[in-house]
């Protein structure tokens, strides 16, 4: 049920054979994600393939996956399928088999997700007064 509910929240986006569910927004999820991850690989030791774990933990609702799929397109649906309550585990797996094109692949899922209709906050006193 709350799958159900999040992915009716989520944006979907294909690409090959693998349609990825991201939140549109960021969530406390998000945060949660990354704040935990922080206590396995210190946030200052972080890189790409870091943070597209912690992406992927932390806004990715769900992902479907054909019939037909390529070599890194079904090695990420083994990390999916498999994934461990622990969060190390979970690592361990993302980084043993999830390829360069599945971090180039999420973050274009990821891009393509995004709450677009939001407006940026006014910056200045004034700004915020010739917005009211």
């Amino acid at each position: 049920m709350i799958n159900s509910l999040l992915r009716s929240r989520s944006r979907s986006h294909t690409i090959g054979g693998v349609t990825y569910f991201f939140m549109p927004y960021m969530t406390l999820r998000s945060t949660a994600a990354s704040t935990e991850f922080a206590h396995i690989v210190p946030e200052q030791r972080q890189e790409i393939v870091h943070r597209t774990f912690t992406l992927t933990e932390g806004d990715l609702i769900d992902v479907e996956f054909g019939e037909e799929l390529l070599p890194h397109e079904a090695a990420l649906r083994d990390y999916w399928m498999s994934r461990s309550p622990d969060m190390a585990e979970r690592w361990l797996l993302f980084s043993a088999l999830c390829t360069a094109e599945n971090l180039n692949n999420i973050w274009d899922a990821y891009g393509a997700t995004r709450e677009r209709s939001v407006e940026a906050a006014p910056t200045s006193p004034e700004a915020a007064a010739a917005s009211a």
